[in-house]
């Protein structure tokens, strides 16, 4: 048996050798792979809808069908469907519907739902829903109380611009045929007024409440506060009144009193102080006030230490044979309650 002797360059030799040819497959793959890159067609394939022909709609509910199948290793580049009524043929006579022949679609008898024929001229739509607070059109904006307001039936308070009231201005003062108005708000852009811009009619017997509030904790100079003007007929008048814990409501006197007495043929509210003649203390201007403010404190009034809220209410009342004036107007009402020092530090 003869033996051979393999030495290190024998080795070495045969490495590099066997490495060579590794490098040469690689390469070999690298450029078969970039081929087929390059030289493979490409395809691309539609997938059409393969749901179900209609889709049953119901009201506040989402409905979800399975409309394509795509392949799982495809790339989606775009996709579209129409989607359109279910038609009907043409019957004339409301049932169905003629193109261009709008007379006679819809008859007398005919009823809509969901869709409207008013919105666009011969042309039917959808309908709006009012609850998203549509807008057609800003030529006309009505004003509300804010949220808490309330204010008795049949409704006579109404919030306004008072600038948009036909009328001659003089002064403060926009001149109407029942009376003299403020021509503008006191301040802001608003204000809150009886019947804005017509007379306030005789056998008035109306309130506007505010919202609740808590009594504050503890009760220091507490005061409600509200600038008015009042242009009312001869005994006629408007009052403040307040309600603890929702109890009765009572009569209360701003600071320097009324400075008008209401009629005698006027209800006379809990609380009230009554003259000789049977008359109490009102805002009664019998001439345009112009805008003033009064002032009413609420540390004295009975229970007020013990309550645990407080409401007050404007009331307005007129006899069945008032000429009718403007009445009154409000703006800028403010409650307010220095409150207590305890736990403060004071320095000067």
């Amino acid at each position: 048996m003869s033996k051979h002797t393999v030495t290190w360059q024998e080795v070495d030799k045969m490495n590099k050798t066997n490495d060579r040819k590794s490098k040469n497959k690689r390469v070999l793959l690298t450029i078969f792979v970039f081929l087929q890159m390059i030289l493979m067609p490409a395809s691309a394939g539609i997938s059409t809808w393969g749901g179900p022909p209609t889709i049953g709609a119901t009201t506040g509910n989402d409905d979800t069908v399975d409309g394509w199948e795509v392949a799982s290793n495809a790339t989606i580049l775009d996709g579209w469907f129409d989607v359109n009524e279910a038609g009907g043929l043409s019957d004339g006579n409301g049932v169905g519907w003629v193109a261009d022949l709008p007379n006679q679609n819809f008859t007398s008898s005919g009823v809509h739902s969901g869709t409207t024929g008013s919105h666009f001229e011969d042309l039917l739509s959808i309908a709006p829903n009012g609850s998203f607070g549509n807008v057609d059109t800003l030529d006309a904006i009505t004003y509300n109380f804010e949220f808490g307001y309330s204010q008795s039936s049949p409704a006579i308070w109404d919030v306004g611009e008072l600038t948009n009231v036909t009328g001659n201005v003089t002064g403060n003062s926009r001149i109407l045929a029942h009376g003299e108005i403020p021509a503008t708000p006191h301040s802001g852009f608003v204000s809150a007024g009886t019947k804005i811009g017509e007379p306030l009619p005789g056998g008035t017997d109306a309130w506007l409440q505010a919202p609740l509030f808590n009594v504050p904790n503890p009760v220091n100079q507490f005061s409600v506060s509200l600038m008015h003007w009042d242009h009312f007929a001869e005994g006629d008048g408007a009052w403040m009144e307040y309600s603890l814990d929702s109890g009765p409501w009572t009569w209360i006197e701003p600071l320097g009193g009324y400075l008008n007495s209401s009629n005698s043929s006027a209800p006379v509210p809990n609380g009230a102080s009554v003259n000789s003649n049977g008359e109490f203390g009102i805002f009664g201007n019998t001439t345009a006030s112009g805008w003033y403010q009064s002032f009413f404190g609420l540390d004295n009034i009975s229970g007020i230490s013990q309550a645990t809220t407080i409401e007050f209410r404007l009331r307005v009342w007129t006899s069945t044979h008032s000429i009718g004036r403007p009445g009154i107007f409000i703006d800028d009402i403010l409650v307010q309650n220095v409150g207590g020092s305890v736990g403060h530090w004071h320095h000067g």
